[in-house]
Formats: C-alpha cells, structure tokens, sequence
C-alpha cells in the first residue's frame, strides 16, 4: 500500500513539473511510437506482397483483409509504397527520439525558473544561501532533469511495446508465446554465461 502512494506521488510530481506542455509533448512521442510501431507492421506486410508478386510464397499466406488486389499490384508500386512508409518511419522516428530532449531542456529551463522566482520574487524572511543554489543547480535539478528525460524514454518504448504486442498475439498469438519463451531462456542462458565468466 505504501509503495502505491509513493508511486502515486511521484507520478504526481512528475506531472506537475512537466505541466501542460510537457504532457503535450509526452503524448507526442506516445502517438509517434504508435506510429512507429504500426509502420512495422506495414512493412512486413509489404514484403509478403512482394514476394507473392515473385511467386515466392502462396496465397493463402496473404491476409484476406486486404482492400487491394495483390495480383493486380506490380513490384514497382510495392517499392514506392515501402519508400514512403520508409520516410514516415524515419520521421516517426526522429520526432520519437527528439521529444524526450526537448522535454529535458524544458524541465531544465522551467526548473532554473523557479530558482529564479525563489531568489528574486519570492516573498520569505531567510534568503536562500550561495551552498543552496549550487546543490540544486548541480545536483538536484540535473537528477530531476534526468528523470524526467528516462520517464519521457520509458511512456515512448511502452507505447511501443504494447502496440507491437498487442498486434502480434492477435496475428499469431502461439508463435508469439513460443517466440518470447525462446528469447526469454537465451537471455538467461547469456546472462548466467556471462555470471559466470565475470564471477
């Protein structure tokens, strides 16, 4: 119960600092991930298709969804389709990346503000000494900042995580459960080879 409050509270805090903005561009990379996460999925879509225009796989392997005609599209036109998505995959990329820097300069500068509004604005009867502004300046705020920055990370690549997820255990939700059994146990395996060479 504790640990839920302290979570709570912290989270909280992180809201609060961040402000209306700083939630505007967390949602940003949240939607940019999302993004990023479904041009994975197109891509892997498209190249089915492409190799169903070589005879490479069969029909049935292609998804009946489809609102297209697979054998009426040429090789050409799949490889315009994949530039494009390409360049929105970019885009989703850079913008999913950048957000969390921008909201690091904006947590630093908001952050100096109010150290600001403390030493010149604030009305209080004790001063706030020299040795109080350099342990915020050089130690409190670039660990907020910081944590901040990681949070802004982490909100991106769960994003991620759960769309990329979600889509892959209702495509193929046994393969993907033998999938991250293998990958599970080869990273214990790694992990306790490496123990061991290290130890």
């Amino acid at each position: 119960m504790k640990s839920t409050i302290s979570f709570l509270t912290r989270f909280g805090n992180v809201h609060r600092l961040l402000g209306g903005r700083g939630t505007l561009w967390i949602g940003i990379g949240m939607f940019s991930s999302f993004i990023l996460a479904g041009t994975e999925y197109i891509i892997a879509l498209l190249i089915v298709v492409f190799l169903f225009t070589f005879r490479l796989v069969d029909s049935s392997q292609i998804p009946s969804w489809l609102f297209f005609d697979v054998k009426t599209i040429s090789p050409t036109m799949i490889w315009l389709i994949l530039l494009m998505v390409g360049i929105l995959r970019a885009v989703a990329e850079l913008i999913s990346r950048q957000t969390s820097h921008v909201i690091l300069e904006f947590v630093q500068a908001r952050l100096k503000m109010i150290q600001g509004y403390q030493m010149l604005l604030a009305e209080k009867e004790q001063t706030t000494s020299l040795s109080q502004i350099n342990t915020r300046m050089g130690e409190c705020f670039p660990k907020a900042s910081d944590y901040i920055f990681h949070f802004a990370e982490l909100i991106s690549k769960l994003t991620q995580t759960v769309v990329l997820g979600a889509g892959m255990f209702y495509l193929a939700w046994q393969e993907s459960l033998v999938g991250i059994l293998c990958l599970s146990t080869a990273v214990r395996c790694e992990d306790s080879i490496l123990r061991s060479i290290i130890l």
